[in-house]
């Protein structure tokens, strides 16, 4: 896309499903808002202290934001904004950080008590990794076997070796992946715990 877009204009082309539009939108917003969430977002522990938020952690805010934006336009509940498409993004990322804080806290008081892992318990924890990884519709498999069992950094190998789109939706996927994961890996442990 050779020229600028006004945050009317990409609302616009993201309501047509205009894919250049939509790239536009990811690369104009991604840098700012992942540095952003970098340098700025943080939370306590109970035992105090300081957790950060990672660049990886940041990205995959940034896409859950991108997703949840365009998908919000699509249901037609952003017509227009009294702030800029950033400032929507970031303020969407702080809410899932926050939540995130929320979730860890609650299972940082669980584990508290737990006792460190023994090796009866990493080879409980690699079968119920492996549960998980099961659990996963074929396309989550296979992207996460490319990024995390290959170690394949870059997204657009993987997008030319799968046939699935570009980096950008490599990236997307791979972050609604991770979190199809957790989700198995959490009820996975929680059904082989009782």
């Amino acid at each position: 896309m050779s020229k600028d877009l006004t945050d009317l204009e990409i609302i616009q082309g993201i309501k047509r499903k205009d894919k250049e539009v939509e790239a536009y939108f990811y690369r104009k917003n991604k840098g700012k808002c992942v540095q952003y969430a970098a340098k700025s977002f943080f939370w306590k522990t109970v035992n105090g202290k300081t957790i950060k938020c990672e660049l990886e952690d940041a990205e995959e805010l940034y896409n859950d934001a991108c997703v949840l934006f365009v998908q919000n336009i699509w249901r037609e509940r952003i017509v227009q904004l009294e702030a800029k498409i950033s400032t929507y993004l970031i303020t969407s990322m702080r809410y899932a950080w926050l939540n995130k804080a929320r979730a860890n806290k609650k299972q940082s008081e669980k584990t508290e008590m737990a006792e460190p892992p023994s090796a009866e318990n990493k080879e409980s924890l690699r079968s119920n990794v492996r549960k998980a990884i099961n659990l996963l519709d074929p396309k989550c498999r296979e992207m996460m076997t490319y990024r995390y069992i290959l170690g394949w950094e870059d997204y657009e190998d993987i997008a030319q070796a799968t046939g699935k789109g570009n980096g950008d939706v490599i990236r997307n996927l791979l972050s609604r992946c991770r979190k199809r994961f957790r989700e198995h890996y959490v009820q996975t442990v929680n059904v082989s715990g009782i």
